[in-house]
């Protein structure tokens, strides 16, 4: 099924495609920290040893694009530092920023030396792939990406239950070009965000669809090799509504996925949901989390996950309404966990104020966690005409035990949202995604609409 390329030896990554509004529809993402000696140019050895919220300081940054860009997911060499971010740019319709971004989406990614300096920035619709959801690096000095080919190349599923895009395994050099390596089994329909990648294989979700004549809409979790050949695939179903979209796996092969889960699909209310499958692709245990069956409108959505070890795990989210009188009583809609190893809350927490979010959750070198999305409103920050849903990049980093180490915000006038992270082992975080701010450390280039982002800081 194509050319056969090595992985060296990785944590967990993963990212997801869409934004802070399409949470309950896309995947989110997930990525850990790298093993490598360089971070980014100028960062103290060190984070924090207090809780410091507020702005972040950010070491360097940088918004690219023409249209509607955005990046998905975010890594690092681990020889030379370098850091790539892959996502999709859309050309504006017409022209001009007045008819919005219409179109075609192409995959996009962009090559960091550690100091900030962009080395080179590519998109790739020549290829036909109109977006990449993951990257991670490969053993032969390039990297792994997952990508998506246009509905033009789409696939009709056996039962009719609709046209899913055909998701592929590739491999891009250090220079950015793509080698195409591998189409996915169209008849197992599969996320290209998360995906994490492992010495045991590229681990992914199934993509949610409602099978034609039934009420339920499924799941499933999948691993496959480096060519693309699906090793095994676990349709996930004890819900009506079963939609997995946050990923992570353990040194010991066990593969942990979150998402949200409702036994109605017409109802307004979700429980977050976080399922474990061991090596062979066998359930283990299967567990909802944050029902609160006296409100009609509880909305608990995981968004990704993270393992910590002695298969504990950590998970991020949006929304988990606390009920009256639960400890903390803040009202943030940024959410962290962590679960034992069978599913057992140990501790929860809120970040962010109201109308914030989570959409990536990692782990830094030192073992902390860190978690990415984004803090709205923020100081200064006013809804307009032109930014209506003002945001601020969100990170908090957190210890294992829940004791907040630090947190802080980074955006200007707009929207600035991070899809990505990858804590380095010097203290400093790269994280990315997108942004509509035309102020600040992330502003926006006249000619887009929306910009993906890049951030090097210290929380």
């Amino acid at each position: 099924m194509g050319t056969s390329f090595t992985l060296s030896g990785l944590s967990p990554i993963a990212a997801r495609i869409g934004g802070l509004q399409a949470r309950f529809l896309v995947a989110t993402t997930v990525a850990v920290a790298l093993m490598f000696t360089a971070g980014c140019a100028g960062a103290p050895a060190s984070g924090p040893s207090t809780p410091a919220v507020g702005q972040a300081t950010v070491k360097w940054a940088s918004a690219l694009g023409v249209g509607c860009a955005q990046f998905n997911s975010v890594t690092a060499d681990p020889t030379t530092g370098n850091v790539i971010a892959v996502g999709s740019a859309q050309a504006l319709g017409g022209g001009d920023a007045t008819t919005g971004c219409q179109g075609d989406n192409e995959a996009f990614a962009a090559m960091f030396a550690p100091d900030g300096t962009k080395l080179w920035e590519k998109t790739y619709g020549a290829s036909g792939v109109t977006v990449f959801g993951s990257v991670a690096p490969g053993s032969d000095g390039g990297f792994v990406v997952f990508g998506l080919l246009g509905l033009a190349d789409g696939y009709v599923l056996p039962d009719g239950g609709g046209i899913v895009n055909r998701q592929v395994v590739a491999h891009l050099d250090q220079s950015g070009n793509l080698a195409q390596t591998a189409l996915l089994d169209p008849t197992k329909p599969i996320s290209i965000s998360p995906a994490v990648v492992t010495e045991q294989g590229i681990f992914a979700v199934g993509h949610p669809y409602r099978v034609k004549g039934s009420d339920k809409m499924t799941s499933a979790v999948a691993r496959l090799t480096t060519t693309g050949d699906i090793d095994w695939y676990s349709v996930y179903d004890e819900h009506v509504l079963n939609s997995l979209v946050g990923l992570a796996a353990d040194a010991s092969g066990d593969v942990f996925a979150v998402g949200v889960s409702a036994d109605d699909l017409t109802s307004q209310s979700h429980s977050g949901l976080v399922v474990k499958y061991d090596s062979t692709g066998a359930l283990v245990w299967s567990k909802t989390w944050w029902e609160n069956p006296t409100d009609e409108f509880a909305l608990c959505t995981l968004t990704g996950v993270a393992a910590l070890g002695g298969g504990r795990i950590a998970v991020s989210g949006i929304g988990c309404v606390q009920p009256e009188g639960s400890t903390p009583a803040a009202s943030g809609n940024a959410v962290l966990a962590v679960f034992s190893e069978d599913g057992a809350p140990v501790w929860d927490n809120w970040y962010g104020g109201s109308g914030g979010g989570f959409d990536a959750v990692t782990v830094a070198a030192d073992g902390n966690i860190v978690a990415v999305g984004a803090a709205s409103p923020t100081t200064g920050q006013t809804p307009s005409a032109d930014q209506p849903q003002p945001a601020a990049g969100m990170v908090s980093v957190v210890t294992p035990e829940g004791t907040l180490v630090s947190q802080g915000v980074v955006g200007g006038d707009g929207r600035t949202e991070f899809m990505s992270a990858v804590p380095l082992p010097d203290g400093s975080i790269v994280a990315a995604g997108n942004t509509t701010a035309r102020t600040g450390d992330v502003a926006t280039p006249s000619e887009a609409l929306r910009a993906a982002v890049i951030v090097c800081f210290e929380p």
